[in-house]
C-alpha cells in the first residue's frame, strides 16, 4: 500500500527502463506510551459488536467478503446513516483480489494516490471530527447532500496511514469520548492485516484447483470458471449454464476397501463427463458425489437438452467395482440457467455462489432409489 512516482532511475535505466520510485507517506508512527495503571472508559456495547465484527472478518475466505462484512458491521455497531472506506491500493493488487464488486459502489475506494489519504490527517494519526464544510473540500462520501458530523479514522500498517474509515452521524453517545475513538482506531488498524491474510487464503486456493481423487477441478476451480463465463456472459448478454450431477448409492461405502472402489467410480464418471465437454464448457467435483459442469451460452431449452442426455448416457450404466462385481450409477441431474443482465447489481461472485446452491440444493439424492432431472432456482 504504497504511492508509486517515476522520476528515479537504476542501471536499468540507462537502457531505457524506468524503475518507480516508492513514497511511503507519513512517518513511521509508534503508538504513544501508556503507564500501567492508566484507564480509559469505553462503550461496552461497542467493544462487544467491534469484537464480534473481527471474528467474522477473520472467518471470511474472500478480500470482497472481508470489506463488504466490515462495512456492513461497522454501520451496525455505530448506527451510522453513511460508511465509506478508502484504501491505499498503488498497484491494483488489492483492486484484483476484490474483482467485480458492484455491491459496494460508493462505499469503498481504492486509490493509488497515498497523499490523498494521508494529507487529511496532517502530522498525527489519529481519529477526528471534521470541521464544517472539511468533508467537502477533501471529497469525503461526495456527492451526498448532507455531510456534516462526520467522524475519519485513519488505518495504519507498519506505521504508515494505508487507508481511511469515515463514518456520519454515528448513534447519539457513540464516538463521543477519546475511549471509543481509541477503541475504533485500535479495531480500524487490524483491517489491513485481515485484509492481507484474506488474499493470501484467496492466492493460495486458486493455486489448488484441482481435486486429487478425480483429477478434473474441484469446488474453487469450478467457481473460478463459472466467474469467468459470468462475466462474459453479461458483457454479451448471454446465459450461463450448471448442471448438477449427483451420483446416489455410494455414500454408505465406509470401509476402506469400498472408500477405493469409491474413488474408482468417481474418477471414471469424471471421466466420462469431461471427454465430452466443449472447448468452452468445464466440470468440477463440487460436493463429495457431486459434479456441477458449467455449459456457455446455455438458455434453458438448450440446458434441459443436456441434462437428458448426462441422465441418459449415465443411468443405469454398470462399472466395475474392483472386486468381482458391478455397481450401477444412480445419477440425479438437476441444472439451473441465469443471464446475468436479469439481476443488475449483483456481483459475479454472487451470482455464482446462486447458482451453485441452486444445483446443490436441487440435486438431493432420495430413499426411493429413484432418479431425476430438477431444475434449481437461483435466487
Amino acid at each position: 500500500m504504497k504511492e508509486v512516482h517515476e522520476g528515479k532511475h537504476s542501471e536499468a535505466g540507462s537502457q531505457g527502463y524506468t524503475v518507480e520510485e516508492i513514497t511511503l507517506g507519513l512517518p513511521v508512527q509508534e503508538p504513544t506510551a501508556v503507564a500501567l495503571g492508566e484507564r480509559v472508559e469505553v462503550s461496552r456495547y461497542l467493544a462487544r459488536r467491534l469484537s464480534k465484527l473481527h471474528r467474522v472478518m477473520l472467518e471470511a475466505s474472500r478480500p470482497s467478503e472481508v470489506v463488504g462484512d466490515f462495512i456492513a458491521g461497522v454501520r451496525s455497531a455505530t448506527g451510522c446513516s453513511e460508511v465509506e472506506i478508502w484504501l491505499h491500493d498503488p498497484v491494483g493488487v488489492l483492486g484484483a483480489s476484490l474483482g467485480d464488486t458492484p455491491e459496494l459502489l460508493g462505499m469503498l475506494e481504492l486509490t493509488p494516490d497515498s497523499h490523498r489519504i494521508t494529507s487529511m490527517y496532517g502530522d498525527a494519526a489519529a481519529p477526528r471530527k471534521l470541521m464544517p464544510g472539511e468533508a467537502a473540500r477533501l471529497n469525503i462520501l461526495e456527492g451526498r447532500d448532507d455531510r456534516s458530523g462526520i467522524v475519519i479514522v485513519p488505518a495504519v500498517e507498519l506505521g504508515h496511514i494505508v487507508g481511511s474509515l469515515h463514518l456520519k452521524a454515528p448513534r447519539l453517545g457513540l464516538l463521543d469520548g477519546e475511549g471509543d475513538l481509541e477503541l475504533l482506531f485500535d479495531f480500524m488498524n487490524l483491517v489491513p492485516v485481515t485484509l492481507r491474510h484474506a488474499i493470501a487464503t484467496q492466492v493460495t486456493s486458486e493455486l489448488m484447483l484441482v481435486d486429487p481423487v478425480t483429477r478434473v477441478a474441484n469446488r474453487e476451480g469450478l467457481i473460478r470458471d463459472l466467474d469467468r463465463e459470468i462475466g462474459r456472459a453479461r458483457r454479451a448478454g448471454r446465459d450461463v449454464g450448471l448442471v448438477g450431477i449427483r451420483l446416489c448409492g455410494l455414500d454408505g461405502m465406509a470401509n476402506l476397501s469400498q472408500q477405493h472402489i469409491q474413488t474408482q467410480l468417481l474418477s471414471e464418471v469424471a471421466h466420462k463427463i469431461a471427454v465430452g465437454l466443449r472447448a468452452t464448457d468445464a466440470v468440477g467435483r463440487i460436493d463429495g458425489m457431486c459434479f456441477g459442469v458449467l455449459v456457455a451460452d446455455a438458455p434453458p431449452d438448450t440446458i434441459e437438452a443436456i441434462c437428458q442426455r448426462y441422465q441418459t448416457e449415465l443411468k443405469g450404466e454398470m462399472l466395475d467395482d474392483g472386486a468381482g462385481g458391478s455397481i450401477e450409477i444412480l445419477p440425479n441431474v438437476s441444472w439451473v440457467s441465469v443471464n446475468p443482465h436479469a439481476y443488475p447489481g449483483r456481483a459475479v461472485s454472487e451470482l455464482s455462489g446462486m447458482m451453485l446452491d441452486a444445483v446443490l440444493s436441487a440435486s438431493t439424492c432420495n430413499q426411493s432409489g429413484e432418479v431425476f432431472i430438477k431444475r434449481g432456482e437461483a435466487r
